[in-house]
């Protein structure tokens, strides 16, 4: 049953209209959630996309491979050194990509008027 205060919709142009308004919002909702979930991708960013670990992770294997061998000091030393290195630039790398991320999700926050949910103090 139709309250009074309801509009009467008089014909079936009024009706597209009313459809293509809900298709449009539909269609501005799913690009939000798929940015929404680029976002969170991005703040989820795994050291191991980082090209640095990959390359202590040569070192290691180095390191194990070159055994106790007489004379091998100097490269266990180098690979060691180099291995910590890029350990660290890889934990530096994927900590500033994901700082980065949570910059943009907190621009994005503030672009749709929501609080970000998180404490700025």
């Amino acid at each position: 049953m139709s309250t009074p205060a309801e509009p009467r919709f008089k014909d079936d142009a009024s009706g597209e209209e009313w459809f293509q308004k809900g298709i449009t919002l539909l269609e501005g909702r799913k690009q939000e959630r798929e940015l929404e979930e680029k976002l969170r991708r991005k703040m989820a960013h795994s050291v191991m996309y980082e090209w640095q670990f990959w390359l202590g992770m040569v070192w290691v294997l180095i390191l194990f491979f070159s055994g106790r061998d007489a004379g091998n000091d100097t490269v266990r030393f180098l690979a060691t050194v180099s291995a910590v290195i890029s350990f660290a630039a890889a934990l530096d790398g994927a900590a500033a990509k994901r700082t980065q991320a949570m910059l943009d999700w907190i621009e994005y926050q503030k672009a749709k008027g929501k609080p970000s949910g998180i404490d700025p103090s």
